[in-house]
């Protein structure tokens, strides 16, 4: 397979889609763990905000079989982050 015809199939299957929504959502969750730690809650916001966007995008494009598990798997994460966050924020 010739990389021309795997970059087109990574496309049309919205695989190159996802890789980018995974990234930019890391991205944008590293930068509100800065932004948190530095106290800048305005900054920390928006970068929630975009970290839920492109998590969204992400979870739209997934098959319906993986959707339940990914959700499972996001919600266990979140109450884990929420828990050391609000531990970092009392220290």
């Amino acid at each position: 397979m010739t990389i021309i015809k795997t970059i087109r199939k990574c496309v049309e299957g919205m695989i190159l889609n996802d890789i980018i929504s995974i990234l930019l959502f890391c991205a944008f969750a590293y930068l509100f763990n800065f932004n948190f730690h530095r106290d800048n809650y305005a900054y920390a916001i928006v970068m929630f905000i975009g970290m839920m966007v492109f998590y969204g995008d992400f979870y739209h494009h997934l098959p319906i079989n993986w959707k339940l598990y990914i959700l499972l798997i996001a919600a266990f994460l979140w109450a884990l982050f929420t828990i050391f966050m609000g531990e970092a924020s009392i220290n």
